[in-house]
């Protein structure tokens, strides 16, 4: 993955060191004392369709807590590099392996207390034996955790904060008394042995007969005539089939009573280690997931040569420099079907704050406006961006006006209710955010929209806010040093053909009159079709 011009471990050893004298709590995702950030507005995701890139992660539940970690920008730069510094000790592959299998742990951790909850009081001892298994997983799982950790050349503060309070809690007398009398539990009750007699009607529970081991011979048995890739239990939700039946419960319950001793320590040890997850362990399993999820989205883009880099994030200033960069929804989905990924760059110095893009309908221009929303948005989560090379200022939020449908019970018309979202998003802006306007003031006047367009692009200039301003009127690229000019480009050799590529470079006359020709169905292709029929 590369890099923008950023160094290692930005958080100072003094900081690092303050985090050890408070005794906080070490964070994967924020240095001790740090704000946690500001939420995203529910329609910026929807219009930069980062809302699918979300959802995707976190496999279609909006109401988790790494969904609201995902949609929360930070405010504070070194925050920024905190998280970018443990991406980057995840580029070590045994590493991130190893954390992969914690997390993977850990959810079955979570999965068989889940199964304790619901079990019902028939399974009560299926019940405590799935808690106890939880503790012992979760203690292998915290162990090797430990482990891969002290083995890693780790240079983020972060995890070398994580690592250290993690050993000491794992060499901890508690934990390790906790670990050995779940073993001998488990010991226990894997030495239980039984008989049983079957009648018709009656099933009766009787110490072992003989010195054979039915059930492992029956499972020899029958285990040549197992299919291979066998999904006979597919489908079935471990959370709510217990996978037994209620007479093998009794069974159980009879067992207990014949060997009473095992069974009152699993008792105990469930009772004395009812909640064993330390709450520091809760929170790395819980923000280490935000980083392994955004991982496992953009791998497979990765791995088709798609470009990510670590952002230059600046606190002041408005310069933006973004290459070979690219809409990240849209690349997801391009990549899963085998489509083509086209990149783009983007660029504001100096005086330049307002990036105007002009060209043809269908040409790319709003996919490039929200791959400089997302790429703005995702910079200030801390994340690795789309593109080859990306620096942009930290922004307090992103702002966003995209085309609604007319809501035909609205009775104030469709230009009032555009105007209404504008001046709400004029008034929540400031200097540190960045605004995206997608092909505004359609439903009134070329001289309408002109002047308006023109009125709003003068309010955020002299408020110098960075904007993407996507329109079909050329002369508002030419207001002065703040706009650049950004067209979508034809082929060449035949105009009908979009390359989906935006380029610097001045508005060629022809948006506008493509526009109008297109919604007054003018087009070659909507004369020929007419024609036809």
């Amino acid at each position: 993955m590369g890099s923008g011009a950023v160094e290692w471990v930005r958080v100072t050893d003094q900081e690092a060191e303050q985090g050890r004298e408070n005794d906080s709590v070490a964070s994967l995702l924020t240095s001790p004392g740090a704000s946690s950030g500001s939420a995203a507005f529910r329609a910026t995701l929807v219009d930069l369709n980062l809302d699918q890139v979300l959802s995707t992660i976190v496999g279609g539940r909006s109401d988790t807590p790494l969904h609201d970690l995902l949609s929360r920008v930070l405010t504070d730069v070194d925050q920024v590099l905190w998280r970018q510094d443990v991406f980057r000790d995840l580029e070590d592959e045994d590493l991130q392996e190893a954390l992969r299998r914690f997390r993977d742990n850990m959810a079955a951790v979570r999965l068989a207390l889940q199964r304790e909850r619901r079990a019902s009081d028939w399974f009560r001892w299926h019940a405590r034996r799935w808690h106890v298994e939880a503790i012992d997983g979760y203690c292998d799982a915290t162990t090797r955790l430990s482990v891969a950790l002290t083995r890693a050349n780790l240079r983020s503060v972060a995890l070398q904060l994580v690592r250290e309070q993690l050993g000491g809690y794992v060499d901890s007398p508690g934990f390790r008394t906790m670990t050995q009398q779940t073993a001998r539990v488990l010991a226990d009750l894997a030495d239980v042995r039984f008989g049983m007699r079957l009648r018709t009607d009656r099933v009766t529970v009787v110490p072992p007969i003989g010195g054979r081991d039915f059930p492992a011979e029956v499972e020899e048995l029958f285990d040549r005539f197992r299919m291979e890739g066998d999904t006979s239990s597919a489908g079935v939700d471990p959370v709510k089939d217990p996978g037994t039946t209620h007479v093998e419960a009794q069974v159980v319950n009879l067992v207990a009573r014949l060997h009473p001793e095992p069974f009152r320590a699993l008792a105990e040890h469930c009772l004395e280690h009812q909640d064993f997850i330390d709450e520091r362990v809760r929170r790395w399993d819980e923000e280490l997931r935000f980083f392994l999820s955004y991982l496992d989205f953009i791998n497979p883009l990765t791995r088709v040569g798609m470009p990510f880099c670590y952002p230059e994030v600046r606190a002041g200033g408005a310069e933006v420099c973004l290459t070979d960069s690219f809409d990240l929804a849209l690349a997801a989905k391009s990549t899963s079907t085998g489509g083509e990924v086209v990149c783009n760059d983007a660029e504001l110095t100096g005086p330049e704050r307002v990036l105007v893009v002009t060209g043809p309908n269908q040409g790319g221009k709003t996919t490039f406006a929200r791959m400089v929303g997302q790429v703005h948005h995702l910079a200030a989560i801390g994340v690795p961006v789309p593109g080859r090379r990306v620096t942009v200022p930290l922004v307090d939020a992103v702002l966003t006006h995209f085309e609604q449908a007319e809501d035909l019970s609205d009775p104030s018309g469709k230009l009032e209710s555009d105007l209404r979202r504008l001046k709400s998003l004029l008034e929540r802006a400031t200097p540190r955010s960045l605004v995206v306007i997608n092909e505004i003031f359609t439903s009134t006047s070329l001289t309408d929209a002109l002047e308006l367009g023109r009125r709003v692009l003068t309010n955020l200039v002299e408020r110098r806010i960075t904007t993407v301003y996507v329109t079909f009127l050329d002369a508002l690229s030419e207001l002065g040093p703040a706009t650049v000019s950004m067209l979508a480009e034809v082929d060449p050799r035949d105009p009908t053909v979009r390359t989906f590529k935006v380029t610097r470079r001045p508005a060629n006359g022809t948006a506008h009159a493509l526009a109008l020709a297109s919604r007054y169905g003018l087009r070659y292709a909507q004369l020929t079709e007419r024609i036809q029929t």
